[in-house]
Order: structure tokens, then sequence, then C-alpha cells
């Protein structure tokens, strides 16, 4: 039996906030540490705001299953707007706070709602807002979630039901998606970072639903224990709190929808009332979550909507039957075509796989695992969805679940790799093409870019926390000798009889870093490497490795190739080393926009002072005191891409004769 109790019911409420519980919950103690009545926090938001109506639901999640013939998700989903229409809930603006499976629920809900062919319509404009606490969004997380949920609750009819009904599920989630897009509804995700018997139900990945600017927030909690915040100070309550907040300060809900007249064409001796004695089996069909519910005099039967491969997006049939064909093993769709990121995208129903393309390609057939995977690396992209940033695998290929690395193409990212190790999945930049443009961050150290130098600077735009700690301060101090910048400056002058790191003057604070290589016997030379964490007004992580010389001139001067062994090496501790000091695994730290490389070469009067130009050919354009190129790269550059990226800094400015061999003389 399903119940709505209120919490709190003011005469004039602006926002109705409503909590949904998941499997083996209940409208209270899914809410409340024990049997402590105080701890029953739905009742401190009642006592926070006067203007806000705050619920909690009971239905049965537990005995009769959720796909089970007495009640499935959809029929639930109906039977709730009911029991909510009755308190007035749908008439103002919503909140929904749903734990676990309970989010689930609450998009059924608001996926049948959005339909417009319902009574219900009106709760989709409604809702202004939805708090996942660890509900799964990802396909694979999704498997993964009820795989564990079936070891906790021992294979109950509930556990079961969601397995048979996992392709649903999946699609259930991608329209979600789509529709939140769209509406721009407003989302407050949560994951567990604790074991639950040994198990983790909900990670980061599967707890990320793939919005533009929704990033989940780890609690330290397990699956039951995430809903039970120990008090108002605890990060989830805060939170919570201050999203209603929000919610109740945005701009006024749209008016309810008035649900559309069904229109029934009129035909000639057809009538759309049955009335008086009827004899013999009668039909009658409706619509309820996108199915086909059958009546024979009977109880109702649910059939799964059906999808044609290719369907959806027009031009697009024949190639992608060709794949399925080929494929021959995924199944039926569990969906029409839609737009998503840079193409066309449609799923199926055996292990997650979906079909995607762009515009004007072969269609590739991507496996669960490595879809989500890159929905995951892309999640955290500023202002754009994941596929739009990352784009799509490259046209015409059959990618399983056993690919360690895939190509990327068609996203706002440029070309890409995603690749996996023992850690999992990330996104990393091809490093071409080169650009002949500085990063916005060229002069972040200002008290020396006047200075004649030979630079490479690394622009990380994290999109995840970090910090300088004095352990990891302590480690790349400790690097340093022996990196191989060291090793790199030491060729250079050999003439020196050592070389010692000493703290630089660029700061050593808890946000900034900064140690200066001399080589013992050369003055006027130096090397410095420097870290500046995010600021409010600049999100990326910065370092700099660089070469400075005190006077404009130098002999014997540098040769090209020489410029090319240090730029290497310095693109190469900027870019790993120096991470370091910030994140314990800055390899897999997620974006908002690509990781960049920039060489920078400067000198007040001219570069042809410090380096022997004569390899380069002629140029009809004076010597330069500044030459600057810029690659996206995660990892820093190799000797031979080093040569490719100062070739083409030599053609921009005016050296076309420049080849990497020239370098190399």
């Amino acid at each position: 039996m399903s119940k709505v109790y209120a919490v709190h019911s003011p005469e004039k409420a602006a926002l109705d906030v409503v909590f949904v519980h998941g499997l083996d919950g209940d409208a209270y103690k899914t809410w409340m540490r024990k049997k402590e009545t105080e701890s029953f926090w739905p009742q401190w938001l009642a006592s926070e705001f006067d203007d806000v109506a705050v619920w909690t639901v009971d239905y049965d999640a537990w005995s009769s299953g959720w796909r089970g013939q007495s009640m499935p998700i959809q029929d639930r989903a109906v039977n709730l707007m009911a029991l909510l229409e009755t308190k007035g809930i749908g008439e103002r603006p919503i909140c929904f706070v749903t734990h676990s499976m309970g989010g689930l629920l609450v998009k059924e809900i608001l996926m049948h709602a959005s339909d417009g062919r319902t009574e219900f319509a009106a709760f989709a404009p409604a809702a202004k807002g939805i708090v996942f606490l660890a509900t799964p969004h990802t396909g694979s997380g999704l498997t993964k979630a009820v795989n564990a949920l079936g070891i906790l609750y021992r294979g109950t009819d509930a556990v079961e039901d969601l397995k048979r009904n996992a392709a649903y599920l999946r699609h259930l989630s991608d329209r979600y998606r789509n529709w939140a897009d769209e509406t721009k509804i407003r989302n407050l995700v949560f994951f567990e970072t604790h074991k639950t018997k040994g198990l983790q139900v909900v990670d980061e990945t599967s707890a990320n639903p793939g919005l533009a600017g929704v990033t989940p927030i780890g609690v330290d909690a397990d699956h039951t224990e995430i809903g039970k915040p120990e008090d108002r100070d605890s990060l989830v309550y805060g939170q919570i709190k201050r999203f209603i907040t929000k919610l109740r300060t945005a701009e006024p809900a749209d008016q309810p929808r008035k649900p559309p007249e069904p229109r029934i064409p009129a035909r000639s001796g057809v009538t759309n009332i049955i009335s008086g004695h009827v004899t013999g089996p009668t039909f009658q069909a409706r619509t309820i979550g996108g199915g086909i519910h059958q009546h024979y005099g009977g109880p109702v039967e649910k059939v799964a909507p059906s999808f044609e491969v290719g369907s959806g997006e027009p031009g697009w049939s024949n190639k992608f039957r060709r794949i399925h064909a080929e494929v021959g093993r995924i199944g039926r769709p569990t969906s029409e075509l839609r737009r998503e990121g840079p193409g066309v995208v449609q799923d199926f129903e055996n292990d997650g796989w979906v079909l995607c393309a762009l515009p004007d390609q072969d269609v590739t057939a991507v496996a669960e695992d490595v879809w989500s995977a890159l929905r995951y690396v892309g999640g955290r992209a500023a202002g754009m969805t994941p596929f739009e940033a990352t784009g799509f695998p490259e046209p015409g290929q059959i990618i399983g679940n056993d690919a360690t690395q895939v190509a990327l193409t068609g996203g706002a990212w440029k070309s890409g790799v995603l690749k996996r190790d023992s850690q999992g999945w990330r996104w990393e930049p091809v490093p071409k093409p080169f650009i002949k443009t500085h990063t916005p961050h060229t002069l972040i150290w200002p008290g020396v870019a006047a200075q004649p130098m030979v630079r490479a600077l690394t622009t990380l735009p994290w999109a995840d926390e970090c910090e300088i700690t004095p352990e990891r301060r302590a480690e790349i101090v400790e690097a340093l000798p022996s990196s191989e910048l060291t090793r790199v400056v030491g060729l250079l002058f050999p003439q020196s009889t050592g070389m010692s790191w000493k703290r630089g003057p660029n700061g050593n604070t808890l946000s900034t870093f900064s140690y200066v290589l001399t080589p013992d016997g050369q003055p006027g030379v130096s090397a410095e490497v420097m870290v500046s964490l995010p600021t409010t007004t600049r999100s990326s992580f910065v370092s700099c490795a660089e070469l400075r010389f005190e006077s404009g001139r130098l002999s014997p001067r540098l040769t090209w190739w020489e410029i090319v062994e240090f730029l290497a090496a310095a693109s190469t501790t900027s870019a790993t080393l120096l991470p370091r000091i910030a994140s314990d695994n800055p390899a897999h730290m997620r974006w908002t926009s690509p990781p960049q490389i920039e060489f920078r070469l400067t000198s007040a009067l001219s570069l042809a002072d410090l380096i022997d130009f004569t390899p380069l050919g002629e140029s009809d354009a004076r010597s330069p005191t500044k030459m600057v190129v810029t690659v996206n790269s995660a990892t820093g550059l190799d000797r031979d891409l080093t040569a490719q990226a100062i070739t083409h800094m030599a053609h921009s400015n005016g050296y076309v004769d420049a080849t990497v061999r020239r370098l190399r003389s």
C-alpha cells in the first residue's frame, strides 16, 4: 500500500519537498538513524523553512517487486502521482529527494508526465530539482548496483525484477538525461565512498548522470548511511538545505499545463464509447510509460515498447542495420535513434551496447563499459555535455568491453584517446595540431617573464579538487635532483661542477611551489620549476619548467637540438612530475577542458643572441624576440613531437625552410 505522510504542510507553501525511498526502505527509517526519532532529518528541513511543505512517501518496494505483475515501475509511478495529486502536490514547484532506486522511480514519474498524454502532465514542469542519494545512472552502474543489491538483499523478487529489466532501466536513464538537458532541471548528486558488507553499490562513475555542470559529491558513508546524516552540520544535510534555498529563490514555477485532450479521428461507423450489452471478448489498449497495456477482460499485461534499428532520425536506417547485423549479439533496440553530442545514438538490450555515428560517417558499435567510461571522463566538461566534449569513437568500429584504448573524434575537445589502465579510464588529447598562440596563463609569473628564457608551461584544467600537502612537496623536492630536467641541464652546460636545487623566488605556500636549479660554475644561468594551484579567478592547475639567462647573450649559443632536448624534458617535468605535488593520481583527474602545453622562447633583443638560427635557413622577417607554440597534451612531449612543434614555430616566424632534420644539424 502506498501512502504520503505530511511532515510539514503550511497553508501557503512555495515549494513541495518529497522524500522517496528505495528498496527495503520506508517513509521514516530510510531517513533516520536507527530508532532515534530526533534524527529524522526531513523534520529538520521543515523547521528551517516556513514556506516549504515536506512530505515523505511510503510504498511497497520489497515483496511485490518493481516489475512484478502486481505493480511494475511504470504503474507504481502512476500510482504515486495519483497519490501525490490528492495532497495538492504538482500544483506548485517540487523538489524530490531520493535514495538509491527511489531515484529511478522519480525518473519514471517525470518521464511519464513529460509525455504530455496523461492527466498527470503537470508534474513535469512543476519539478524544479532532484536530489539523488546513491542512485545509479549509467548503464554499467545500473548493472553493478543491481548485482550488488542482489547480494545484499539475497535475491528478493524486487532485485530479480530489476535484473530482468536492466535494459529498460538503462533506457529510462538515457531518456531522463536528454529531458534534463532540455528542461534544465537542477540536480544534486551524492555517492557513497564506504562499502556496505564489503560491496560498494554506487560509486562515482555510476552516480554521474552525465549532465553538464553536475558533479557527483562523495560522502563518507555506505549505501544505507548516506541517507541518514548525523547532524545539521553534515555534508549531505548542508548541501540539500542549500539546494532547497536556491530553488525557493529561483524564478516562479511555470503554471501546470493542462493535459492535452486526446485526438481521435472521426471515422464512419465507429464510435469511441462502448455502451450496452457486448458479447464476445473485448480488447482495450492504453499507453503507460511508452508501452502498450493490453486488456482482454482480465489482468493488464505490459508489452514492452517496440523500436526499429535505425529509426527515429531520417537517413540512418541502412547504416545502422548493417552494423547491427555484423555485430549480431546486441539484441533489439530499447530506444529510437536520438541526437546526442556530435551525432546520433541508439541503445540496445543486450549488455548495454549502443550504436553511434557522426554525421555522414559509418556507424560504430560500443559496449556498455566503454560507453559509460566515455560519459564519465567527459562528465565535468565546462558548459557542455560529456559527448559534446569528447566526441565519439572513430567511425566503423566494433568496440568491446575488453578495449583498453579507443580513438575519439568529433568533439569540442578535438581528437583524443580514451585509455584504460589498472586504475581505470582516462581521457588524453592527441598532441596535434600545433597552434601559434599562447595559453591564457602565459604571464602567470610576470616577475621572470621579461628575462631571456626557454619555457614549457602546462595548463591542467582539472575538475577535481587538488591541494599541496607537505608530504607531496617533500616528494617533489626529493625527485628533482634525479629528474630528466636536471640531467638535460647538466648536458647543456658540461663545464659546470655540480647541480643544486634551492627554494625559488616565486613562492612556496599552500598553493604555490618554486625551486631553482643553479649549475655550479655557470654564472647567469638557472632553471626553475613553478606550480600554482587554481584560484578564485583561475580554475586550472598551472606548472612551468624554464631555463633563464641573466644576459641576453650566450657564448657559445645554444643549438636548436639542445632547445628540443630541454623543452622535451621541461614539458615532461611540468606535465607529469610537478602535478604530483597536488594529487596522488594526477593522470586520472578529470578535465573541464583540454590540457595544454605552451613552448615559449623570449629575449629582450633577439633570440639569435641565444640560439644559432643558421640551421633554420633564411627568413624575410626580422630576427624574432619571441616565439610561441601551443599544443593539447596531458603528459608532455617526447623529442620527436617537440621537434615538430619547434619546426611549426619556426615556420610561423618566417623560417619556411625549417625541418626536423635541419634542427638536428
